[in-house]
């Protein structure tokens, strides 16, 4: 393979690399959900929901309510404390929604409802960047392995093809941070 094809691959992987991290970042779940006929929750947190870890409703001992969290100190967090100690955290969102949530689960807790459930949605618009990283991988990919230009024009229609190919990198980039500023 000649040595300008390799050079050509060298952005591929970082493209590919990068619709693989938002993939499974965009899978992270915390779920915890509680039935009092059954007398039991279930708490999953990790890469795809992770593994389920199930406790009786008499198991949880407190459930508090962390402030100053974040980068400006404007986040909480609800923690529920267990009969081993182990605390689990969740709700993590701007302080009157932590408080808020503190306040359902402190009530489902202290006995009223039959059941709760607190949980976060994957992440879709992190599928749909990785969607675009992964199509500008390929499109690295082949354009890698295509026959070479030979004339002038050819070469330039490549030239533009990675240009817009570059753009729409770019693009898919700042919307990507943009929705990410919106949404944390």
């Amino acid at each position: 393979m000649p040595a300008t094809r390799l050079k050509s691959l060298i952005p591929a992987f970082p493209a590919l690399a990068a619709a693989i991290i938002l993939f499974l970042v965009g899978t992270y779940r915390t779920d915890l959900t509680c039935d009092r006929a059954a007398n039991s929750c279930t708490w999953r947190d990790g890469l795809f929901g992770g593994d389920p870890t199930t406790f009786p409703i008499s198991d949880v001992r407190e459930v508090k309510y962390e402030g100053g969290r974040g980068k400006h100190g404007g986040d909480g967090q609800v923690l529920i404390v267990l009969a081993n100690g182990k605390e689990e955290s969740f709700g993590k969102a701007d302080d009157d929604v932590a408080k808020a949530t503190t306040e359902e689960a402190r009530a489902f807790f202290a006995g009223t409802g039959a059941s709760y459930h607190w949980g976060t949605s994957p992440r879709t618009w992190m599928f749909v960047a990785a969607a675009g990283m992964l199509l500008a991988s390929l499109s690295l990919f082949v354009t890698a392995f295509r026959k070479p230009p030979t004339t002038e024009a050819s070469r330039k229609q490549r030239n533009n093809e990675i240009a817009v190919l570059a753009m729409g990198i770019v693009t898919l980039t700042v919307i990507s941070t943009i929705i990410t500023a919106c949404v944390t």
